[in-house]
C-alpha cells in the first residue's frame, strides 16, 4: 500500500522529497548561524592574540588563518554628505558621486599603495596620499584601517 509521501514503487513523492530537503536546508542554515557567531567571537580572540604575539598568519589543519588589513573611506564627523559630493566633483572624481564607499575605498587603497610603494600603508599615509593627489578632498574624506582575521584553505 502506498501513502501520500510514497510513489507506488516505494520512493518518496516529489512533495515529500521537497519537504525533507527544505527541512534539512533550514536545519543547516540554523547550524551555519551558530557557526558564524562562534567564528565572529574567535576572530576577536585571535586578532588580539596575533597582534600581541606579532603574528601575521598561522597554518592549522590545512587552513591558513591570517590578519587582513584594509583601508576604508569614511565621512569625517561634522562633514555633510553634500559637501563630500561637492569635494568629489571638484577633485574630478565624479564616478564616486553616488558615494559608494567600497569603490572610493578601493581608489584610496590604490592611491596609497602607489604613493607609498607598500602593500599595506597606514591610514594616515593613505589620507596624506589622497589629499596630495586630490587636494579638494582635504577634510571631506577620512580613512580608517580595519584589521580582521581571515582564513583560507591551504593544500
Amino acid at each position: 500500500m502506498t501513502t501520500a509521501t510514497e510513489t507506488p514503487d516505494g520512493t518518496a513523492t516529489p512533495r515529500a522529497r521537497y519537504a525533507h530537503l527544505f527541512a534539512a536546508k533550514k536545519g543547516l542554515e540554523d547550524e551555519l548561524k551558530d557557526i558564524e557567531g562562534e567564528l565572529r567571537h574567535l576572530e576577536e580572540v585571535l586578532l588580539e592574540e596575533f597582534l600581541a604575539e606579532g603574528m601575521e598568519r598561522a597554518r592549522v589543519d590545512g587552513v591558513t588563518i591570517y590578519i587582513e588589513r584594509q583601508l576604508w573611506a569614511k565621512v569625517p564627523e561634522g562633514v555633510a554628505r553634500p559637501d563630500v559630493v561637492a569635494a568629489l566633483e571638484s577633485a574630478g572624481l565624479r564616478d564616486f558621486i553616488t558615494y559608494n564607499s567600497l569603490t572610493l575605498s578601493s581608489y584610496i587603497r590604490e592611491v596609497a599603495r602607489s604613493a607609498s610603494g607598500e602593500d599595506h600603508p597606514s591610514a594616515g599615509d593613505a589620507l596624506a596620499a589622497l589629499v596630495a593627489a586630490k587636494p579638494a578632498l582635504a577634510g571631506m574624506v577620512d580613512v580608517e584601517e580595519r584589521v580582521t582575521i581571515r582564513g583560507r584553505r591551504t593544500g
